[in-house]
This record gives C-alpha cells, sequence and structure tokens, in this order.
C-alpha cells in the first residue's frame, strides 16, 4: 500500500461516508490471478451521470452485522 485517502467526512459510528482509496504499490493477487490496478480518471476529466464504474470492498453490508473477512467484487 502507498497511500489511504480516507473520505474528510468519515466517522466510525455509523456508515457515512464510509469510503477510502486505496493506492497499491504493486498488482493485487486474489486467487491466484493478478488483477491490474485501474486508473483513476483525471481530476479535471468530467465523468458523465450514469457512467459505469466498478466498485470493490470487503466488510458489513448491514448495519450490525460484522464480515470483515469477506472481499466483495
Amino acid at each position: 500500500m502507498s497511500r489511504i485517502i480516507t473520505h474528510p467526512d468519515f466517522n466510525n459510528l455509523g456508515f457515512d461516508y464510509d469510503i477510502s482509496l486505496l493506492f497499491l504499490s504493486s498488482p493485487l493477487n486474489i486467487d491466484g490471478t493478478t488483477t491490474a490496478l485501474v486508473p483513476l480518471p483525471a481530476q479535471s476529466q468530467i465523468v458523465d451521470d450514469g457512467a459505469s464504474a466498478l466498485v470493490t470492498g470487503w466488510g458489513s453490508t448491514q448495519v450490525f452485522i460484522n464480515i470483515f473477512f469477506n472481499l466483495f467484487i
């Protein structure tokens, strides 16, 4: 991990703004498959409403349910 950016309005009392960007220093290996790093759009680039995106993460998907060992893709 070369850098982590957490949303500035995040607080650990709820799910609001529960998002971070993780910058990897090398490609990620999941289930024996090397996953290429996905480039983010330039800060000046306008992303159209309704554009598709891939989101991955782990943790709870419901309040009061702890499943921090599962990776969701």
